[in-house]
């Protein structure tokens, strides 16, 4: 039996991924449910993460790029034509895998592949950069939690992945070390990233770079990151009791709300 494990929300769609008792996973598009009926099937991401295993966490890249439509595209027909989203899933086989879901008529959805050092992949935060012609030419700074014990404690940021520019023949995925991709790490927790939150996460190329990163860690500490520099703005402990870590967030109305193992739902102001 697979249990769902993580849910991205598209316009007009949904993703999930999963993830079974012995390891296996799947990572599917569904149609939107209307009329109060079940959304339908429209697809399975296949050929990214290694088969079997689970899908542990995604990211969607924000709309305010990645839904711009080139001139002349058609929206009608099949679901998949004209889009521009940009879904990222992190697997308990330590890959990172990038999806454009505008090439999914072409069946060549997976765009790149990055591969971390640690397995796995427990929570993914991203942000873009730049804002070429209808999109293009922009860049992505992809934020990773990863890991399951201590040996694991920094939050990892690989900079300057290709956004929709990136035009990978199929099979021809890169990894980071092959890709040149800039990989930074964020020290400051002391065991492993559990859940990733960022704010503010995409603006036009030459405006001042912000926003935050909100980081909770298997320490019971949550910490807030300046996005722009990368640098520790504030330390939380979130919960003083052992195997009770922050593990779901969420940001309204400058008010950062936290979700722990132990049932209770904390917010404070950020």
């Amino acid at each position: 039996t697979l249990a769902v494990t993580c849910l991205c929300a598209l316009d007009g769609a949904i993703v999930s991924g999963s993830e079974g008792a012995g390891g296996a996973g799947r990572l599917v598009v569904w149609s939107e449910a209307a009329g109060g009926t079940g959304g339908r099937e429209l697809c399975a991401l296949q050929g990214g993460h290694a088969a079997g295993v689970g899908v542990r966490c995604l990211a969607l890249v924000p709309p305010c790029l990645s839904l711009q439509q080139e001139q002349g595209e058609e929206e009608e027909g099949s679901f998949f034509r004209g889009r521009r989203d940009l879904v990222l899933s992190g697997g308990a086989d330590g890959l990172i895998c990038i999806w454009g879901l505008h090439r999914r008529d072409r069946g060549d959805v997976l765009l790149l592949n990055i591969l971390c050092d640690v397995m796995p992949v427990n929570s993914l935060a991203v942000r873009l950069r730049g804002q070429g012609q209808q999109g293009r030419g922009q860049e992505l700074d992809i934020y990773s939690g990863c890991g399951s014990n201590s040996e694991c404690c920094e939050v990892r940021c690989w900079s300057g992945v290709p956004g929709l520019g990136v035009e990978q023949e199929q099979g021809q995925e890169q990894q980071a070390d092959d890709a040149g991709f800039r990989l930074r790490m964020l020290p400051g927790h002391s065991s492993f990233v559990l859940c990733l939150l960022a704010t503010c996460s995409c603006w036009p190329e030459g405006e001042a770079e912000g926003g935050l990163l909100f980081s909770s860690s298997g320490d019971r500490t949550l910490l807030v990151w300046e996005l722009g520099r990368g640098q520790e703005q504030h330390r939380l402990l979130a919960r003083r009791d052992v195997g009770m870590e922050v593990g779901c967030m969420a940001v309204h109305k400058h008010l950062l709300y936290t979700g722990s193992l132990d049932n209770s739902l904390i917010h404070c102001k950020c």
